[in-house]
């Protein structure tokens, strides 16, 4: 019984010092992806153990939450309104995201701004009723479900018609969007798409909750149900703290883990059912 007892620690314990993978549901250059690359060496430290980031962007998180599910040992995801979207919207036969993945601490909040073509004739939000009446509707881009739920809610809000086309990567949307591709999409306050608003390629409208529509861009660590008191999860809330935060050119999102379960289930009764 006691070599079974000090096989299963060594086990345990190499399941622990392989290497740690933080995923993303979002593509490199993201705001996820950014915030991933910072906590990287963070965590690294705290740990003692090699860090990969692996970014696994499609189906509105679906391939993210099946990559990170799929791993074996503690492991961390970056998480967002992702989690109650395809929980509610993409029922999973094999896993349940707002059920099997526990929020452990917050991460970032990026308010999301309503940005359009620098050539597009659209002043204001009035403009965009305007502009998708006139054509029959209008082409928005979106590369997260956070996006994706604020735009169908803004439709109904302002009487748009949206026809949503979703990418994978968000600088391919950001592309096709400056040359007037897309008629509108929502870009972080503090992503790169700040930089394509001061070059003059893109114009931001204002920020969207400032229309009345919910914003859900916020993101959070995330491990699996069973772990949240685990060495992981208490290394994240170790590191994630506002001072080291302050170096993350991206809003500190200031929530533990009761709050986050609470804001998941808020949304997920704000999702309309399939």
């Amino acid at each position: 019984m006691k070599r079974f007892l000090l096989a299963l620690a060594l086990i345990s314990t190499n399941v622990f010092a392989s290497t740690l993978t933080i995923v993303t549901t979002s593509g490199p250059g993201s705001l996820s992806d950014q915030a991933a690359r910072f906590l990287q060496p963070l965590l690294a430290k705290e740990l003692g153990v090699d860090v990969v980031v692996t970014n696994a962007p499609g189906g509105n998180g679906v391939v993210g939450f099946r990559t990170f599910n799929q791993l074996s040992g503690d492991h961390i995801l970056i998480g967002s309104f992702a989690v109650p979207f395809v929980a509610k919207t993409l029922p999973q036969k094999d896993f349940d995201p707002i059920s099997e993945f526990v929020p452990v601490v917050g991460l970032t909040h990026a308010p999301m701004n309503i940005l359009v073509p620098a050539k597009s004739p659209v002043k204001d939000v009035a403009g965009l009723v305007a502009l998708s009446k006139a054509n029959n509707g209008l082409k928005g881009g979106t590369a997260h479900p956070s996006a994706n739920a604020s735009m169908h809610i803004l439709d109904k809000t302002i009487g748009t018609n949206t026809q949503q086309i979703n990418y994978k990567q968000i600088t391919q949307l950001y592309t096709d969007l400056s040359s007037g591709i897309l008629d509108y999409a929502f870009g972080g306050a503090t992503s790169s798409a700040a930089a394509l608003v001061q070059s003059g390629h893109l114009r931001s409208l204002g920020r969207l909750d400032q229309t009345g529509v919910p914003d859900f861009s916020w993101t959070a660590l995330f491990v699996k149900a069973g772990n949240e008191n685990g060495k992981v999860a208490q290394a994240a809330k170790k590191v994630v703290t506002a001072e080291n935060m302050a170096a993350l050119p991206q809003p500190f999102f200031r929530a533990d883990a009761a709050t986050l379960r609470g804001q998941l289930l808020r949304e997920y009764a704000l999702i309309p059912a399939p």
